[in-house]
């Protein structure tokens, strides 16, 4: 049998399944230590004090999971933010490499201290700098290599082509 409560019960149930003490109840509801000691003998009384202690820390388990689920989407934002950033700046460096690249290359061999190697290895550097930042990853060719053969066709590699022996001059057989 569920027994009724009158305001001032209610509002001592609240402050001792805050955490109140006996003296901060007695004074919030006006009432004499007595009143609350015989409150406190009646099963019902401790009951509703026991489910407001339950009902208080599921509220404040729902407040720490929604503090922590606010705190953890504010950290995704902020490395989201620093990713974009990286990008960012990798995709500047490629282009910058590319760049310097075309630069060597345009220039005479004779007149330059650099080489057609230093000239690769900046586009290779810059080629492979920018697909990261593009987010074009080995992965993906992994997975477009395994489209292409789940539709039964065959990826070779060009280098290991039989050239037929009529073909002269081998670059005319390229494969694509």
């Amino acid at each position: 049998m569920t027994k009724s409560f009158n305001s001032l019960q209610l509002n001592a149930i609240e402050l001792l399944a805050g955490g109140a003490s006996e003296v901060e109840v007695c004074n919030q509801v006006k009432r004499s230590k007595s009143w609350l000691q015989r409150c406190k003998r009646d099963e019902n009384f401790i009951l509703a004090v026991e489910q407001a202690k339950a009902r208080n820390q599921v509220v404040l388990q729902q407040a720490l999971d929604e503090s922590k689920k606010k705190q953890t989407q504010q950290q995704v934002a902020e490395w989201a933010e620093r990713r974009e950033e990286i990008r960012r700046l990798e995709w500047d460096c490629a282009n910058k490499l590319f760049a310097k690249s075309l630069e060597i290359l345009a220039l005479p061999l004779e007149k330059t201290r650099y080489s057609l190697a230093d000239a690769h290895s900046l586009a290779d550097s810059a080629s492979k700098l920018s697909r990261k930042a593009a987010e074009l990853w080995d992965k993906d060719l992994n997975a477009a290599i395994a489209l292409v053969q789940q539709y039964g066709y065959e990826i070779r590699d060009a280098r290991d082509a039989e050239i037929p022996p009529e073909t002269k001059n081998p670059e005319d057989n390229l494969l694509i």
